[in-house]
């Protein structure tokens, strides 16, 4: 991995003192790792997402030197936003749908959550005093509200094919 991080900083014209103050080091632990020193988990993922690095190239020598820009920005918002892998499916599916189809899942999850926020203010509301001062009937509306929201729930679950805690992928890509 030494002569590739040595050859990639050479590549992008960067004098090691560059190179390191590009992912937060100083010139000393590129030094050490151009001749061989250890290079940690962070340096490695830093120096990938910072340069849009292929990082089965860095590590093993396999494949593009550079990844292809739409997979180094969704690389960078993973880290950045510290993304689950569903949470980056879901992102690299949303961003290959065309502009209209995007636009109708925006206005989709806006109306879901719009309901979801009205079903919980009414269940705040009436949850307001303690169980013993709420008469039966406000009792039914706590438990319609409720009931309501959890239909609504697994209504939508259905919809987009999720089951909560799904761990099926948007795309089949991680």
């Amino acid at each position: 991995m030494k002569d590739r991080i040595r050859e990639l900083r050479k590549l992008l014209g960067l004098n090691q003192t560059e190179f390191g103050r590009k992912i937060g080091l100083s010139q000393k632990p590129i030094s050490e790792m151009e001749q061989g020193g250890n290079i940690t988990e962070r340096n490695f993922e830093a120096i990938c997402r910072e340069f849009s690095v292929n990082p089965k190239w860095l590590r093993d020598g396999v494949g593009e030197i550079f990844l292809e820009q739409k997979e180094a920005i969704l690389k960078m918002l993973v880290h950045e936003f510290d993304l689950t892998p569903d949470e980056k499916s879901l992102v690299a599916a949303f961003l290959e749908l065309p502009r209209e189809y995007r636009a109708g899942v925006i206005e989709y999850v806006k109306k879901t959550a719009a309901v979801f926020e009205a079903q919980e203010a009414e269940t705040k509301k009436a949850a307001r005093k303690p169980d013993s001062d709420l008469t039966r009937d406000e009792m039914h509306a706590i438990l319609d509200v409720e009931l309501d929201a959890a239909e609504k729930r697994k209504m939508f679950s259905a919809s987009t094919g999720s089951s909560g805690s799904s761990s099926k992928k948007l795309n089949g890509s991680s």
